[in-house]
């Protein structure tokens, strides 16, 4: 299994928007595109928008550290990829309704690959291995918090040993 860099979402979300915006510019002035196509384009393109403001936000305040640090940036960068490739799956054939019936639309070039790093995709089938990432990363999450727990609890003894011995003497 290939995961996701920093640069490789950046890279899709970037001409993906790009081509996602052109689309919603024509969709906007065309009168031939069918009401219930456009009412379902402005479902898909806010959807678009919601994944597009997740990425930037967690590009650029580096989010996942505050979830976890290498898990989570595991976890957050790995779940927005998916769901932008989901999105670049589906983006050729609105890209090819939309030039059907609205004039002036040209529609994009090829979007990039959307394996990391230019190689193959995952076999879907390999579901096993995005679950063990996410057991790791949750086991990662508890051991953490037990951790937290612990050091708190010890944390609470000092003080009460402090106490007992301000007031012994």
């Amino acid at each position: 299994m290939t995961l996701a860099t920093v640069a490789d979402a950046t890279a899709l979300d970037a001409q993906l928007d790009a081509y996602m915006d052109s689309a919603n510019a024509a969709v906007g002035v065309c009168s031939t595109l069918p009401v219930s196509d456009k009412a379902n384009w402005a479902g898909f393109y806010a959807g678009w928008k919601a994944v597009h403001m997740q990425w930037t936000t967690l590009k650029d305040n580096a989010t996942w550290y505050n979830w976890g640090g290498i898990a989570g940036e595991l976890f957050f960068l790995e779940s927005t990829y998916s769901q932008m490739r989901d999105y670049a799956g589906q983006f050729p054939a609105w890209s090819a309704k939309i030039h059907g019936a609205c004039v002036g639309y040209s529609a994009p070039g090829e979007i990039l690959n959307q394996s990391p790093a230019g190689k193959p995709k995952d076999d879907p089938s390999d579901i096993d291995k995005y679950l063990g990432y996410a057991k790791t990363a949750g086991e990662v999450a508890v051991v953490g918090a037990i951790a937290y727990g612990l050091y708190k609890v010890a944390e609470v003894i000092g003080d009460v040993r402090q106490t007992a011995k301000k007031l012994v003497g």
